[in-house]
């Protein structure tokens, strides 16, 4: 798991309390558990920070720690954007 690999984190803490994907989604009170899929494997988007405060609620995780992961994640996708943007797709 790489630093700041916040879907690892969330994988590993749903693991941990014996959640299925589908157990945290109807929690949640999300259509289907396609988004903790998509949120364990840092797909798409990311995580909104209202379902984030929930699921660090619901697996018992300290805010501190997954804050510093979140932060951490969203400025590595921020220089791979900026670097693709602006050195182009070949160069990263």
């Amino acid at each position: 798991m790489a630093k700041g690999d916040i879907g690892a984190i969330l994988k590993r803490a749903r693991m941990a309390k014996g959640l299925s994907q589908a157990d945290v989604a109807d929690r949640l009170r999300l259509g289907s558990p396609q988004s903790i899929s998509d949120w364990e494997r840092n797909y798409g988007s990311g995580i909104p920070i209202p379902a984030l405060k929930r699921l660090i609620k619901l697996y018992g995780l300290s805010d501190g720690p997954v804050f510093e992961a979140l932060l951490e994640f969203q400025y590595r996708r921020l220089e791979s954007s900026l670097r693709k943007e602006f050195f182009g797709k070949n160069r990263t």
